[in-house]
Order: C-alpha cells, then sequence, then structure tokens
C-alpha cells in the first residue's frame, strides 16, 4: 500500500510539473510566484543600470515578435503619488510577477516599465512606451518575457532617465521621461536637468512641463529661475505656468515670490492664480495640527455650507463679512475657507491677511 501511494504522489507531481504554463528562459531565476510567467534576470552581480539596460536589449533582440520584451527596474523614492495600475486587465501584481516580497514599512519602491520594440537601442527609444508603476499594479504581460534588472539607487536612477531623454524625439515619450526624472529627489542631478529643458528644447509643451516640474523641487536654485520666468513674462503662458509651479514648491521662497507678485500684477487673471495657491498655502498652515473629529463634526459642516452661500451671495458687504472671518474665526476650517473665498473673488484684503499667516514676524 506505502508502494502504491508513492507512486501515485511521484506520478501526480509529474504531471503538474509538465502542464505549468509558460517556459522559463536559460539564466533566468525560478521563484514560486513566477512560474507562468518568463521573468529573467541579468546573470552578472553588481552591474550598473545602463550596462543592464545594454544586456536586456541585446537579448529582447533575440524575442520574435511585434515587442521584443518588457524590461523593468525599481528604485527607492519614496513618493507614489504619480503611481497607477497599468491596466484593468485580469492579471497579477508587478511585486507578485517578479517574485519581490513584500515592501517593509517606510520602503517605496517605484518601477520603471519600458516596452521596447526590436530595433531599440539606447540612443533610439522611437515608439517605446513607459510607464510608472508600484508594486501593487496589476499588469498582464501575455507572452513576452520580463526582463527584470533589479532595484537601483535614486541617484543612479535619474542620471540614467536623464539619458534616455536625450535620446527620446517621440513627444509623448518625452513626456513620460521627464516626469519619471522630475519625480526623483536627487535635486542636484534633476534641478539643472529641468532647467536646462525649460531653456533649450525646442518643444513648448515640454518646456512648460520641465516647469511645472520643477514646483516638486523646494531649493533655492529651483525658486530663482521660477522668479525670472515670472518678471521676464508676468502676464503670459510661461509665466502663469511658473506661478501655479511655485505655488506647488514648499521652499519658504517661493511663498514671499507669490505674495509679492500678488500685490503687483495688474492682469487680472494671473493675480487670480497667484491667490488660489497662496490660499493652498494659507490652507496648509491653518489646519496643520487640527482636531479632524473636531472640523468634521455636523456644526462645523452646518457652518462650512453658510459660509459657502455667503461668498456666493452679491453685495459688497460679503468681503467685509469674509474678512471679519478670515481675520478671527475661531475654528481653522471656517477660517482657511472665509481667506479661500476671498481669494476666488480677488480682494486684495486678503494679501495682508495671507502674509501674517504665511510669513510672521520674527
Amino acid at each position: 500500500m506505502r508502494m502504491i501511494n508513492w507512486i501515485f504522489t511521484l506520478t501526480a507531481c509529474l504531471f503538474m510539473s509538465l502542464s505549468m504554463p509558460g517556459v522559463r528562459a536559460q539564466g533566468a531565476h525560478e521563484s514560486p510566484s513566477t512560474k507562468a510567467d518568463t521573468v529573467i534576470t541579468p546573470p552578472v552581480e553588481k552591474q550598473s543600470l545602463s550596462g543592464r539596460w545594454e544586456w536586456a536589449l541585446e537579448k529582447s533582440r533575440d524575442h520574435h515578435g511585434e515587442n521584443s520584451g518588457l524590461i523593468v527596474y525599481a528604485a527607492k523614492l519614496g513618493d507614489k503619488d504619480h503611481h497607477h495600475n497599468l491596466t484593468k486587465k485580469a492579471g497579477k501584481s508587478l511585486g507578485s510577477l517578479l517574485g519581490l516580497p513584500p515592501e517593509k514599512s517606510g520602503e517605496k519602491r517605484t518601477f520603471f516599465l519600458f516596452r521596447c520594440p526590436v530595433q531599440a537601442s539606447s540612443r533610439n527609444l522611437e515608439c517605446a512606451g513607459m510607464e510608472l508603476a508600484n508594486a501593487d499594479s496589476v499588469i498582464s504581460t501575455g507572452d513576452e518575457p520580463v526582463y527584470f534588472l533589479g532595484t537601483f539607487s535614486s541617484t543612479e536612477s535619474a542620471a540614467f532617465l536623464k539619458g534616455l531623454f536625450k535620446g527620446a524625439r517621440d513627444s509623448k515619450l518625452a513626456k513620460k521621461l521627464l516626469l519619471a526624472t522630475a519625480i526623483h529627489p536627487d535635486h542636484d542631478i534633476v534641478v539643472p536637468f529641468l532647467i536646462a529643458v525649460a531653456k533649450r528644447d525646442t518643444r513648448p509643451k515640454i518646456r512648460y512641463k520641465a516647469v511645472f516640474w520643477l514646483g516638486l523641487h523646494p531649493t533655492s536654485r529651483a525658486v530663482r529661475f521660477l522668479e525670472a520666468l515670472l518678471n521676464a513674462d508676468r502676464e503670459g503662458k510661461i509665466g502663469k505656468q511658473a506661478v501655479e509651479s511655485l505655488g506647488l514648491n514648499r521652499h519658504a521662497r517661493a511663498t514671499a515670490v507669490l505674495l509679492d507678485h500678488a500685490k503687483q500684477v495688474s492682469n487680472e487673471s494671473t493675480r487670480g492664480s497667484a491667490l488660489f495657491w497662496l490660499s493652498n498655502k494659507v490652507r496648509q498652515v491653518i489646519l496643520k495640527g487640527a482636531k479632524k473629529h473636531v472640523n468634521d463634526s455636523e456644526a462645523a459642516k452646518t457652518k462650512s455650507t453658510a459660509l459657502t452661500a455667503l461668498a456666493l451671495s452679491p453685495g459688497k458687504s460679503t468681503g467685509e463679512k469674509l474678512a471679519e472671518l478670515a481675520r478671527s474665526a475661531a475654528d481653522p476650517r471656517i477660517k482657511a475657507e472665509a481667506i479661500f473665498w476671498m481669494a476666488q473673488r480677488k480682494d486684495q484684503r486678503v494679501l495682508p491677511i495671507m502674509r501674517e499667516i504665511l510669513s510672521p514676524p520674527a
């Protein structure tokens, strides 16, 4: 009886191994979570990102089909704001596909995915798709192999993507590479790159995007460049983009520039944009540390509704009532909303209130 059970178990295991879908490429590292897909990793340890990239391109040229493969690498950026699921179709998560362990607390990996055609090279990325993802993104690779290059430092990743951008002639790909580079926290690499693109790129939309992404980097160099753009083109399109970037930028000088700009500029649209971004900064300061259960009470919601109705009503007295609430409201949410509505109405009386909150005397 023991012999019969042993033969049955061996036969079942053999059948399961023969029927398992997916053929592993030679040199791939076996992982229980990736048996249904072909995931290939570089055979050489401690190789640079660019070296592994060239290896993946060379390997992918041996694959036949419309696409030669999916090249993936990861970097620890600590920012998931720009991630999204690649597809809503059935598939496994990217982390599961690559056989990676779950992220530890405080560890956030960003994955860069390239679908490169057979003729692709490091100097020719035309028509190559590029996406950002996190470990939870759902992905279906079909029959194409996945070349996983490994995890690299933020500095090496930013330098690598900057090099790829220089060879990207397709505008859609260039925008994606610009975004991918911009979200890296390495200011010393990224800020000079974005400034150079904003100054010299021949594609207006790419230049505007470079100006926009400078809002992610709270450095004096980024803010000085945005301030120079604003002074050179106060009422033009690039100037308006600089206002938005200064509004997003967390550097103290960015706030000071916006306060001065909102006071001096004559164009109503541009002034309104500056006031809007300043009101967002004010809201962040006022609501920081505010107790959520107090602000979300029924009484607070009723006051907020009444304030909105007041702000939308005509008449000179409306501005005076909003100004009074902006100065003395005990509820931080009401105070922030009153300032927001004054900014929406482009009421210049809001500027001294904003300045007192954002730039308090030492």
